[in-house]
């Protein structure tokens, strides 16, 4: 059976701030660390969806 991280308030403001200007993979690092769990890209992407909060499809566009 698995089991389910229970997101706290602080994480899931984390991830609603940071999402537009940090990839997922950072992201997912950053919380990581703050935590101290194991937090994958696949669950902060989860959660992000849950939340929400959509990010723009596609490459960046580097006009110079």
């Amino acid at each position: 059976m698995k089991k389910y991280k229970k997101w706290s308030k602080e994480e899931l403001c984390c991830i609603s701030e940071n999402c537009f200007r940090m990839k997922d993979r950072e992201l997912a690092a950053l919380l990581s660390e703050k935590t101290g769990n194991n937090i994958t890209v696949d669950m902060l992407r989860r959660q992000r969806r849950n939340l929400k909060v959509r990010k723009k499809g596609g490459r960046p566009c580097l006009d110079s």
